[in-house]
């Protein structure tokens, strides 16, 4: 919807071919960004090359995550980690690294937020804390 606006748009992903699918499916200026968030160094990387194609971003959208499902019982520490930094540290990260350069721009960040957060069924505790902490509700 960006990008048919006449906004540029970089979609940033873990898989090349679903973002090359992307830029090929859609009309505007798109840019293809592989990227792994789930260490502090894969987002630092994803920020300069992101701020490199087009510049500083006037619009931020977190909408990506991870979304482990299985019994509240068999969670691991690595995978509560990964979750928490995914779904909450990469984009608190993110914004911090981004924000400085939109603010002088009139900026804005958007956090997309499932409906999980009200339900919390069980076998998605892992999702559903962190949707309630992304909201503050």
């Amino acid at each position: 919807v960006l990008a048919d606006a006449g906004a540029s748009v970089i979609g940033v992903a873990r898989r090349d071919e679903a973002l090359e699918s992307w830029v090929a499916e859609g009309n505007g200026n798109r840019a293809a960004l592989p990227a792994d968030l789930s260490n502090e160094s894969g987002v630092a990387a994803m920020c300069e090359a992101a701020s490199g194609l087009f510049g500083a971003p006037d619009i931020l959208v977190h909408a990506a995550g991870v979304n482990l499902r299985q019994p509240a019982e068999d969670i691991t520490p690595d995978d509560w980690h990964l979750t928490q930094w995914l779904n909450l540290g990469a984009p608190f990260f993110i914004s911090q690294k981004l924000v400085p350069a939109m603010k002088e721009r009139g900026w804005v960040v958007s956090s997309i937020l499932h409906r999980c957060r009200r339900q919390g069924p069980f076998r998605r505790a892992l999702h559903t804390g962190r949707q309630r902490a992304a909201s503050g509700r």
